[in-house]
């Protein structure tokens, strides 16, 4: 390999690292954003409903809260394309990284590298073991319980609502 190609391979594999170290950013800010989404709706909602002069068990306070629900659920699905998308470049971004490194490590014959290489696969070195990428990885896992639980919560505050704004009436 020449050495222009060599600084090029460097190039690119610096490029494809700085990509996969800012994606925790990026995850981080769609998180904050889904939570303090879900936090403003709330607060407004609590608001509205606690200083209605009738009960806060009405068709109207439910349908402010349905309403939350809504954009609660709907910004959730595009967060979750997000990451989805997110997530798939972060593969990109790793497989171009191993790749380029097979290129240079791959033809070793130094029994340590060889040795490092089986030894830590689980780091996604070269090796034909390290085509373990999950399609949402271990961090998305814990996001999108997140976004779930978020859902199953506004679910349940509107049918809560729901009922008893029926009982109510």
């Amino acid at each position: 390999m020449d050495r222009s190609s060599a600084e090029f391979l460097h190039a690119e594999y610096e490029a494809a690292w700085a990509h996969i170290r800012d994606i925790d950013d990026r995850r981080l800010k769609f998180v904050e954003f889904y939570i303090s989404l879900n936090a403003i709706l709330a607060t407004v909602i609590a608001t509205v409903v606690t200083h209605t002069k009738d009960s806060a068990f009405t068709f109207g306070n439910f349908t402010l809260v349905f309403i939350g629900a809504v954009i609660a659920f709907s910004s959730g699905l595009t967060m979750l394309g997000m990451l989805r998308s997110e997530r798939q470049a972060n593969i990109r971004y790793r497989r171009r990284a191993n790749y380029i490194r097979g290129m240079f490590l791959g033809g070793s014959t130094d029994d340590r590298i060889r040795k490092y290489l089986e030894d830590h696969a689980e780091l996604n070195t070269p090796t034909d073991q390290t085509e373990n990428l999950h399609p949402r990885g271990s961090t998305l896992r814990w996001v999108y319980r997140l976004i779930v639980g978020g859902w199953l919560a506004w679910g349940a505050v509107s049918v809560t609502m729901l009922i008893l704004a029926v009982v109510r009436a």
